[in-house]
């Protein structure tokens, strides 16, 4: 575990904007920089609002994914429930991701 002080660490969040009782969620602005392990490959800046609108395109998708496969007389039961798992495990995968931008995602303040 970490020794970080959850009074501080949510007190840091709040005046970054990032927390409850912030006004906003400021994506704007925000760049995420993913860096190789091999230092020979260049690092990539990705905006956090354009990653954030992709990640919604892509659960979007998938919720049209999963209505075609319900609708779909050809597959079976077993194989539906199959394609279920998958596409629900990958939703949730996109919502976590999506729930690291979110304030709600947050933990209570501590009193």
């Amino acid at each position: 575990m970490s020794d970080l002080d959850p009074a501080a660490a949510r007190k840091a969040l709040i005046a970054l904007g990032l927390a409850p009782g912030a006004s906003t969620l400021p994506l704007d602005g925000l760049t995420l920089r993913l860096i190789p392990r091999d230092p020979g490959l260049q690092a990539k800046d990705i905006p956090v609002d354009q990653l954030f609108a992709k990640v919604t395109a892509m659960r979007d998708k998938l919720r049209v994914l999963e209505q075609r496969v319900n609708a779909d007389d050809r597959i079976d039961a077993a194989g539906r429930a199959a394609l279920q798992a998958e596409v629900t495990a990958t939703a949730e995968a996109l919502n976590g991701l999506l729930a690291f931008f979110s304030r709600d995602a947050l933990p209570p303040p501590q009193s």
